[in-house]
């Protein structure tokens, strides 16, 4: 936030997910230095401090465990008189947290309060977890319409004994992850040049938006991950004990655990042998 000598008040969100270094100059300025990456700026007018702090903020959880529940949370935020066009809502609405589905059970009636919402010149935002599960339609279609997902650089790496637990990975070299739902997830390689993998998202995304109109997609966890406890988290209380990803640490392929750019927990682990 930049306070002005006649008390007006600006924000500036940087946005870049490389790694980066600020600088505070002598005046009233900042250094950003990066190694890469998209650069994306936004911008808060103000102009009073108060102004920019609402115009940053926004009402999101995870955890809602129906519609009703949003829109109570909608309701008491409006009527408290605090600035709120926007509601936002996590994995819970999907069914056991697969992208493209709703849960009938709890948020059926979701698709009707995005149109409520619109008709008070309110938005809805759900988020979408770019791991696919890979037993269900969406990961076949992918597969069907040639798109691609990210595989491990040799054969000799696959763990077997988690491909080989699902018919449409077996005998793949599909690099599959633990993310929300409670089998195993791919991740779609968007750098694909054919550009299969685009189209195949586009249409996911058009049928998704016909059942449920919302007015943007929160992209979370867009990497190949690993999170043992979040199957759990969103599907109440179940855990799956998915095996997770591991790289070898010595021998063949370990350069993979030694990465150009090292980082480390440096609030959480003094040691300056601990790094990610």
């Amino acid at each position: 936030m930049g306070l002005e000598n006649d008390g007006k008040a600006h924000g500036v969100f940087a946005f870049n997910s490389a790694p980066q270094e600020v600088t505070t100059g002598p005046g009233p300025h900042l250094t950003y230095r990066t190694i890469g990456g998209q650069l994306e700026f936004y911008f808060f007018p103000g102009p009073t401090p108060e102004q920019v702090v609402q115009q940053y903020q926004q009402i999101c959880k995870f955890g809602y465990l129906s519609t009703s529940e949003v829109e109570t949370v909608v309701n008491r935020t409006v009527s408290n008189g605090i600035p709120f066009d926007v509601a936002w809502v996590d994995i819970n609405y999907a069914n056991r947290s697969k992208d493209f589905t709703l849960n009938k059970t709890s948020f059926g009636d979701l698709p009707a309060y995005a149109d409520y919402l619109h008709s008070q010149n309110m938005k809805l935002i759900v988020i979408v977890d770019p791991g696919i599960a890979v037993d269900y339609e969406v990961f076949e279609r992918g597969l069907q319409q040639g798109a691609s997902f990210i595989e491990w650089a040799s054969p000799e790496l696959v763990p077997n004994d988690v491909n080989g637990k699902y018919p449409l990975t077996n005998n793949t070299n599909i690099m599959l992850g633990a993310v929300w739902p409670l089998v195993h997830v791919a991740f779609p390689d968007f750098l694909d040049p054919t550009g299969n993998t685009t189209k195949w998202w586009i249409n996911e995304f058009t049928a998704f938006h016909q059942m449920l109109p919302v007015d943007g997609i929160w992209i979370d966890m867009n990497e190949p991950s690993y999170c043992p406890f979040c199957a759990t988290l969103s599907n109440f209380g179940i855990n799956p004990h998915l095996k997770g990803l591991s790289c070898p640490m010595t021998g063949n392929w370990s350069e993979y655990d030694n990465p150009p750019y090292l980082t480390a927990a440096v609030y959480l682990y003094p040691d300056p042998n601990v790094s990610f």
